[in-house]
């Protein structure tokens, strides 16, 4: 028997080994990966689209935040109404990462008035070096050097960006400029590790705990409602009395959007890896920056091209090199068993194939 190859942006989308056969990717993935790239790609140029003449979001950022919870939640119930399970004293675990994503996703918002699309969306990259820092202090990974290499070329890439469009003052605001600002660069720094801690907490509890996705995703969405929710109270000391201010057909737009979006990075995490969340982050980066660069006219500098294409560079290096088995052997690196039912069953962590 002869496996058949998939095309080469298949290799990299998978990045769980460097010959995975087309068989292993099931309808679901095949539509999901082009769709989450699609909406993170151009999720950064939607909100800079949403920005008033001098650069601020109309809207708030904790009720936008808690209507994509809602809408998750209301998403993931429909298919799940029919399903009997419990909840038990462990599911405390689900408000670890609900109040990540809450945290994250609402400082997703703020951060575009201290950068612009483009920027913000080569800056994500650097969810790779917080990623596997966090795989390594919580898993125990390792990781080969040329993956460490591939980090480094990551990290120094995120520095160049930041120094070729850094400004200390952004009052003048512009759609086709370039910039950020000292306290986006630092937010930055914190939005990544949080992603990264968060992503991989989600993936290990969403495979070590023997229940379907959509009850796991029900019980997630459901604490990021109830947080979110509490985000609103805490940071305006009650309820908006124009609960809907400055939202436009552009606003319901996003929060249907990165609805989606949150399903498929769950769906990906619970039946993949965060390997192929990565891959997904790095692709949008060239959407969000062709994107830019057609709807507000942005002329990137050459240090912004340099730092596109080394941030490209460490993602082809870092997922062409077969990862290390993980020292937790509760994790599973059987994939000759991909299957969505029996990964529902089973505890397992596929890293690479066998």
């Amino acid at each position: 028997h002869v496996q058949q190859n998939p095309p080469p942006i298949l290799i990299l989308s998978v990045q769980l080994h460097s010959a995975l056969s087309l068989r292993q990717w099931d309808e679901q993935l095949f539509l999901a990966v082009p769709t989450a790239i699609a909406i993170t790609g151009t999720h950064s140029l939607l909100l800079a689209l949403s920005k008033d003449k001098d650069g601020h979001i109309p809207f708030s950022s904790s009720i936008v935040v808690m209507l994509q919870e809602v809408a998750k939640l209301f998403i993931v119930l429909i298919p799940t109404y029919s399903m009997r399970f419990g909840w038990t004293a462990h599911d405390w675990v689900y408000l670890v990462p609900s109040l990540c994503y809450a945290i994250n996703n609402n400082a997703a918002i703020h951060l575009q008035q201290h950068m612009d699309a483009a920027t913000f969306q080569v800056l994500c990259n650097l969810k790779t070096v917080t990623t596997v820092l966090f795989f390594f202090l919580i898993l125990g990974r390792k990781f080969s050097v040329q993956r460490w290499m591939s980090l480094m070329l990551l990290f120094i890439s995120g520095i160049l960006n930041t120094v070729s469009s850094f400004q200390f003052d952004n009052t003048s605001w512009e759609p086709s400029s370039i910039f950020i600002t000292p306290t986006g660069a630092l937010g930055m720094i914190f939005y990544c590790l949080n992603s990264g801690f968060a992503s991989v907490y989600s993936e290990v509890i969403m495979k070590r705990t023997p229940e379907p996705f959509l009850v796991q995703s029900t019980k997630l969405y459901l604490g990021g409602t109830v947080i979110n929710l509490l985000f609103i109270f805490a940071v305006t000391n009650k309820v908006h009395s124009n609960f809907f201010g400055g939202f436009t057909s552009l606003t319901w737009f996003i929060i249907s959007t990165q609805a989606i979006n949150g399903i498929i990075y769950g769906y990906v995490i619970k039946y993949t890896s965060n390997l192929l969340r990565l891959f997904i982050v790095a692709s949008s980066m060239l959407l969000a920056t062709t994107g830019s660069a057609i709807t507000f006219q942005t002329m990137p500098n050459v240090k912004f091209m340099l730092s596109a294409l080394g941030v490209l560079v460490a993602v082809v290096l870092f997922n062409t090199e077969q990862p290390e088995a993980p020292q937790d052997k509760s994790i599973s690196d059987d994939h000759s068993t991909y299957n969505m039912k029996i990964h529902a069953q089973h505890n397992t962590l596929p890293i690479k194939a066998v």
